[in-house]
């Protein structure tokens, strides 16, 4: 094929100046030249480059598919994905259309750099898992709040009231018993694998000043059954004005201050709140003299599931220190023993920054009623 003058110009120009890949070889793949836009991608020199294999630069894994490809005929060739080696050795993934000359002897590849793409099409496909598990953990979570919740919750109320119809039948009474403590324990499992599912959500909730020691005073109020059962007492004096995430700080001294009434066998037990700000922190700790926790034991309390003692013995779901330190984490804080002992009660020192308001906020707000605080109560 003979062309003129001002037609080879016009070639040259847009193989000079256009942004695709183009490279020419013979038909046995050997590299003749390539364009500009080839050199600047891929790092290679026309001096570097001519005379290589144009098989050569395609990543191992995608040599055959090309080999495959050069061989195929046809005037519309389709354009195929592949890897392409750099100067540096690093690969970058390109669309290619391969086109024959057959009066010319050669062959050119005209490809355009899909890299971004791939990687773009990469995340999404490792992110689909992802949001397929999102999607079944929402599921489970309204499965535990309507489909499973309620009908532990039947099974317990309606347990109570054939347990009251039930006379001088002490086997009876034994298995009924037996039921509603289950049940109890099932459904104080739901409630808290929830709240611990929740936890990323209420993390989003707006922050704004709230005083610790109406806080205190309301856990006080929602804790009085069990503090009552144990004939205890709750101490705490002079706790400050916080600026963070109330329904987060409420869930994470819930459950310390219930973990110390509930584990506890003294006669008169007590749980304190001891409250110290340092420049940068505050900064709680919470004691109790409960039965306390071995030793070896300190490393594995805020594992999730983990229980150190028979639920026969004591009503509870091994998430509740767990959720404590899912929660102080997300505060950028930490949570720790920083004593305990069996028989001689235990002490948590619990800390989160000290976060300042932004200009014209710091009004205290009274603690106000919502999902995450009242699901505890």
């Amino acid at each position: 094929m003979n062309f003129s003058d001002n037609t080879m110009d016009c070639l040259l120009k847009v193989f000079e100046l256009s942004t695709d890949l183009i490279a020419i070889s013979s038909l046995y793949g050997v590299i003749e030249t390539v364009n500009p836009a080839f050199q600047k991608a891929l790092g290679f020199s026309v001096e570097k480059i001519k005379g290589s294999d144009i098989v050569s630069l395609f990543h191992e894994e995608d040599a055959a598919y090309a080999q495959q490809t050069l061989h195929q005929s046809g005037s519309q060739p389709s354009p195929v994905e592949l890897r392409i080696k750099s100067v540096d050795g690093r690969y970058r993934w390109v669309r290619m259309q391969i086109h024959l000359s057959a009066s010319d002897r050669k062959q050119i590849f005209i490809a355009q750099d899909v890299t971004k793409e791939r990687k773009m099409q990469l995340r999404l496909e490792r992110s689909a898992p992802l949001h397929q598990v999102h999607e079944e953990l929402r599921q489970i979570n309204h499965l535990l709040s309507h489909d499973i919740k309620e009908p532990v919750r039947n099974i317990v109320s309606f347990s109570n009231l054939a347990l009251r119809e039930i006379h001088d039948k002490p086997k009876l009474e034994e298995y009924f018993h037996y039921i509603i403590q289950n049940g109890k324990q099932l459904h104080l499992l739901i409630n808290n694998l929830l709240l611990y599912n929740n936890i990323d959500k209420q993390e989003k909730e707006e922050l704004h000043a709230f005083s610790m020691e109406l806080l205190a005073k309301r856990l006080s109020a929602n804790l009085a059954d069990i503090i009552k059962e144990k004939d205890g007492r709750l101490f705490y004096n002079e706790l400050p004005t916080v600026y963070g995430n109330e329904r987060l700080i409420y869930m994470l001294f819930k459950h310390l201050l219930e973990n110390g009434f509930l584990y506890n066998e003294s006669p008169e037990p007590k749980v304190e709140i001891h409250y110290e700000a340092t420049p940068r922190f505050h900064q709680f700790l919470i004691t109790d003299n409960g039965i306390g926790i071995e030793t070896e034991f300190h490393q594995y309390v805020f594992d999730l599931f983990k229980r150190l003692h028979n639920r026969q013995d004591y009503l509870g779901t091994g998430i509740g220190l767990a959720m404590a330190k899912k929660i102080i984490s997300r505060m950028d804080g930490d949570i720790r023993i920083i004593r305990s002992k069996p028989g001689k009660g235990s002490a948590f020192l619990v800390r989160f920054p000290i976060v300042k308001p932004p200009k014209g906020v710091g009004n205290e707000k009274e603690i106000s009623e919502s999902p995450a605080i009242a699901a505890t109560e």
